[in-house]
């Protein structure tokens, strides 16, 4: 492939569009990746929390970088570079090719660099475009009770009221767990311990009820995510 090196150094970008890949790699745990960028990660507990976060680490990142356009005329291939000042130097990094990078006194220095060593690499390979076909998301079980009746006039009424069920229990956990925290001086577990504090039973009874109440705990998450990918799909 010939490449000819632009001697016009690249502009600055005002808005970068860029392509976030997220692995589940928990039931608990997302993990946020910029495609092409592959040291700028991110975790979170959902997958919205993981993407907030690597925007927040990109934002931190870019405002102590700079981000430039420049050409190498083979049939126009744009790309983009990331410009950092590192203890006096800079270093330039093509978006999307992390391995090419180069540092220099200047901005200007380290572009030309940049350009010169991409061009070199493509001499030496073919650029394809290529398309992937996404795997397709099983079908939420939620979707199939929602298209029984996407014709029913009332089908919004049920979901608004099963929104508000929820919203009611949300308060009734949030008012439990105030009653939790004012009670925590004096927990009622301790005066009904003692009543059966020579009852050999009694550590298994307690082991029982926390099991009970992490089962419902469990119930309401499911419950919580299926609500949240029905609201996602209306």
């Amino acid at each position: 492939m010939n490449a000819n090196l632009l001697t016009t150094l690249g502009e600055p970008l005002t808005q970068l569009t860029y392509s976030i890949l997220v692995e589940q790699e928990t039931e608990v745990s997302y993990k946020a990746t910029v495609w092409g960028l592959a040291d700028c990660q991110a975790s979170g507990e959902t997958k919205e929390s993981a993407i907030a976060n690597l925007r927040h680490l990109l934002a931190q990142r870019l405002e102590k970088a700079e981000v430039v356009s420049q050409e190498i005329q083979l049939s126009k291939l744009t790309y983009a570079v990331m410009v950092e000042e590192k203890e006096g130097n800079y270093q330039a990094t093509v978006w999307g090719l992390p391995e090419i990078q180069a540092t220099g006194e200047t901005k200007e220095a380290v572009l030309k660099s940049i350009n010169q060593l991409l061009t070199a690499r493509l001499e030496k390979v073919e650029f394809i475009t290529d398309k992937i076909d996404l795997p397709a998301k099983s079908e939420h079980p939620w979707m199939k009770f929602a298209g029984k009746y996407k014709g029913d006039p009332l089908f919004d009424d049920m979901v608004a009221e099963i929104q508000a069920y929820r919203r009611e229990i949300d308060a009734k956990m949030e008012a439990y767990d105030r009653q939790l925290q004012q009670l925590a001086s004096e927990n009622p577990w301790i005066k009904f311990s003692g009543m059966y504090k020579d009852n050999p039973l009694f550590n298994d009874m307690v082991a029982e009820v926390e099991a009970y109440r992490r089962e419902l705990d469990a119930e309401m998450e499911e419950y919580y995510r299926q609500m949240d990918a029905v609201e996602e799909n209306k």
